[in-house]
């Protein structure tokens, strides 16, 4: 069992050499909690189609799902690739305030395809009915 940065980062390094053997792209990542490491979770796009299915998002959910808590806030993560911004909000949506990577996103698009994305436009459309979804939710809120 790893006990360090190091071994903990050479883990999710494992983890990403094996799932390009197994057809998968170059990422891997596991989370730790005390020195133990509570998940693992490799990129799984390729098996699923599902453009979310990253390494670090799958292991997050894994560990929420081990300790029953969203909150990771002891948990560090550790992945073989530089974290892209959605998981990077994953992990600041549970708390996760640290996460070490092995390779640069630079590096990656050095020798994968370029993506444009397109940009999201995002439009408020303010209802006239002054929130009352939220307040809706709020009042049952404090009925639970």
């Amino acid at each position: 069992m790893p006990h360090s940065t190091q071994q903990y980062l050479q883990a999710a390094i494992d983890l990403a050499y094996k799932n390009v053997d197994e057809g998968g792209s170059p990422f891997g990542s596991v989370i730790v909690r005390k020195q133990k490491i509570i998940a693992q979770a490799v990129n799984e796009i390729h098996l699923c189609g599902d453009l979310t299915a990253h390494a670090e998002f799958l292991a997050i959910k894994q560990a929420s799902q081990a300790l029953g808590s969203h909150d990771l806030s002891d948990c560090v993560v550790y992945a073989s690739g530089q974290p892209c911004p959605f998981c990077l909000g994953t992990m600041a949506l549970y708390g996760i305030k640290s996460a070490f990577y092995a390779y640069s996103g630079t590096q990656w698009r050095e020798v994968a395809p370029a993506r444009n994305y397109a940009p999201v436009d995002s439009v408020w459309l303010n209802p006239s009915d002054s929130a009352p979804l939220y307040n809706y939710w709020k009042q049952r809120q404090a009925l639970v």
